[in-house]
């Protein structure tokens, strides 16, 4: 994705100190009216208990879990969109930075101050450890007989304009 910067070393192999018998204990916490939440919350589960060094307990609706999964969906597919939630609600220690730089950035018109703001707000947000989107889908849309959607149906945002909207 343009403007991705890659705030983690690539490349290498974990060498966990963790065996099954002494698994570190987490747990998944997710919004119980996620759609597909339970069957997504189980797949991501049986990833990480199949690394061989954790134990991870489900918990529907609990915001205090060590990981929470939710189904939230970035305004357009920009690097910046991915990061609207940790921008919306930084960390307390991370707050001032997070959002200096963020006003920096939306105020800069110089392409590679951009790309260095953008870079810095990534950055800091791998320091606080927050975790990105595991997945971007097409989401579908389902109509009855006889409608069209043309290509200009979406505005800003990919949000559905109803100017697109036709009886064939």
């Amino acid at each position: 994705m343009e403007g991705h910067t890659a705030a983690f070393p690539l490349g290498g192999k974990a060498k966990p100190k963790v065996t099954w018998k002494s698994r570190i204990n987490l747990t998944l916490g997710y919004d119980a009216t996620m759609p597909n939440g339970p069957d997504l919350a189980a797949q991501i589960r049986s990833r990480l208990e199949n690394t061989g060094g954790l134990s991870v307990q489900i918990r529907p609706g609990d915001l205090n879990a060590d990981l929470n999964l939710v189904d939230r969906k970035a305004w357009t597919a920009t690097a910046i969109a991915w990061l609207q939630p940790y921008l919306d609600t930084p960390l307390p220690a991370a707050k001032l930075t997070v959002s200096t730089i963020e006003t920096e950035f939306r105020a800069t018109t110089d392409s590679a101050s951009a790309d260095r703001l953008l870079a810095a707000l990534q950055k800091q947000a791998a320091v606080d450890l927050i975790m990105l989107p595991i997945t971007q889908s097409d989401e579908h849309l389902y109509v009855r007989g006889g409608v069209e959607l043309p290509g200009g149906s979406f505005g800003p945002g990919w949000q559905l304009g109803f100017f697109g909207i036709s009886n064939a």
